[in-house]
């Protein structure tokens, strides 16, 4: 492929300046809906509309991460898109149709249909309308059930677009709280947890310790951004023949870095923790926890135990079912 001139721009590229000249002051419902992208190291396939070589590396183009950005990138395709190979530009546009349909946005031949620009759509009243809650119509429970069962079907990056879409439409995340792992920004509380968890699944073996106890650090501090090590950790389990596993032994790198996330997050012992069908109280949690260190230290590692006794309901509840089982198992024991 020949390398693309720097006509070919987004929002990220001119830091949003033909936007802001199409709306001329205006700020639409729809726009205010976009993720603030350009920090964003890890870029993936899915999240944008093409890939481009340019003089200074691979580029991705026009994203379609949630709606506010879909709509920018559309205005951004139709200004500038003419100078993408015609392969590449039918790549773009048949994307973009796709993110349109998926964020209830009109298609972009029906805009042409009743306006001279998409602007004038996607800045319309109608384009409020764009909202998860309307297309799913998430005010009954039928459709709610609908929600879940397309979340349960996705893969981890699809639950994390899945759970933006939801939580950028204004849908209270405790109607699903089972999105509320995948909508954070930021590490939660599951890494300690998902670490030992590949130490369990790899046998503790001494590289592979290793690497993710590197990962461990690095994220920690501060060096890996959050993205960054959902990054590493998917690489880390397709190396090693892990994604099997996901939601069985071990927690998908999604659910790994942004689950339990910390704000608004619970450690009072009221909470109660459902296991195989039987809810343990928080009371019970924090008493078992106060004797169980040796046999937790036996079963997953000291540094485990050491976790589980600095917040054992919230450490319990995020764990795998199995985890969770055995656990439940040491509790349930005379």
């Amino acid at each position: 492929m020949d390398t693309l001139d720097l006509r070919i721009v987004d929002q990220y590229d001119d830091g949003g300046q033909l936007l802001r000249d199409r709306l001329g002051g205006r700020t639409p419902a729809v726009f205010e809906t976009a993720v603030n992208l350009s920090d964003v190291t890890v870029k993936h396939p899915n999240d944008y509309a093409v890939f481009v070589k340019t003089a200074s590396g691979l580029a991705a183009k026009f994203p379609l991460m949630d709606a506010g950005n879909t709509a920018a990138s559309l205005l951004y395709f139709v200004s500038c898109g003419m100078h993408l190979p015609e392969e590449l530009r039918k790549e773009a546009s048949a994307k973009l149709e796709t993110a349109l349909d998926a964020f209830g946005l009109p298609a972009y031949n029906e805009m042409e249909k009743r306006a001279s620009h998409p602007i004038e759509i996607l800045t319309s009243a109608e384009a409020d309308n764009h909202a998860l809650a309307t297309l799913f119509e998430l005010e009954t429970d039928p459709s709610i059930e609908h929600l879940r069962d397309e979340f349960a079907g996705c893969s981890p990056r699809g639950k994390q677009r899945l759970a933006f879409m939801v939580k950028e439409a204004g849908v209270d995340l405790d109607t699903v709280p089972e999105l509320k792992d995948y909508a954070g920004t930021e590490v939660g509380q599951n890494l300690n947890m998902a670490i030992d968890a590949r130490k369990l699944a790899t046998g503790w073996s001494p590289e592979p310790s290793l690497v993710l106890d590197t990962l461990k650090e690095k994220t920690a501090s501060g060096e890996f951004t959050a993205e960054e090590a959902v990054a590493s950790l998917e690489l880390f389990d397709e190396t090693l023949q892990l994604t099997q596993y996901y939601g069985r032994s071990i927690p998908d790198p999604v659910y790994s870095i942004y689950g339990a996330p910390y704000e608004g997050h619970t450690k009072t012992a009221s909470v109660n923790v459902s296991i195989d069908g039987r809810d343990y109280s928080g009371d019970d949690i924090v008493s078992f926890a106060q004797g169980a260190g040796s046999r937790l230290e036996g079963e997953f590692g000291a540094e485990f135990a050491q976790q589980f006794a600095a917040d054992p309901v919230s450490v319990l509840g995020s764990l795998p079912d199995p985890h969770k089982a055995v656990i439940a198992g040491m509790m349930d024991a005379p």
